[in-house]
């Protein structure tokens, strides 16, 4: 199976998504338009409790990247890191290219018998469309930053929408 991209002149794209690796590094990095203020390595040291994704069509382009954690204690899916490629930010062909990549953390809860949940720290210029693309839900402060609980039907949407 399959993640669905679908363009805006209703074209799709399918496209997975993969293990990010070190090897993956120089691909997205900050000297060709990914963010500079995300360190992706830290989620690839060894040892580390992050699961890192590349979401990756079949010509090899990366679209975009996830990082999470699974919290068993609490039963959820916790968002660390996710970005869209440059081109993505740039140029927005693809119209699900970020719902996508949420849809991959949600499936990830829901696999994981944590019932879709799925939690974030989001930027604070973010919070707004968090709430209204994904009804998230302030549960909280922890280290001073906010702490969003995203909508477990939303995700269940999503895969259903964009996973065949």
């Amino acid at each position: 199976m399959a993640w669905i991209l679908e363009h805006k002149d209703g074209t799709i794209l399918k496209a997975e998504f993969f293990p990010l690796t070190r090897n993956d590094i120089p691909k997205i990095s900050s000297s060709i338009g990914w963010e500079r203020n995300f360190s992706w390595k830290q989620y690839l040291s060894a040892g580390s409790p992050y699961k890192a994704f590349k979401l990756q069509d079949e010509s090899g382009t990366i679209h975009g990247c996830i990082a999470y954690v699974k919290d068993y204690k609490n039963l959820f899916v916790e968002v660390a890191l996710v970005e869209k490629s440059p081109m993505h930010r740039v140029k927005d062909d693809y119209v699900n290219i970020g719902k996508v990549l949420f849809a991959h953390a949600y499936k990830e809860s829901f696999e994981s018998d944590f019932d879709g949940y799925v939690v974030l720290t989001p930027k604070s210029k973010l919070i707004t469309y968090y709430e209204e693309v994904y009804r998230a839900t302030f549960i909280g402060k922890i280290n001073n930053y906010p702490r969003y609980l995203l909508d477990p039907a939303i995700g269940k949407s999503l895969i259903m929408l964009y996973f065949r």
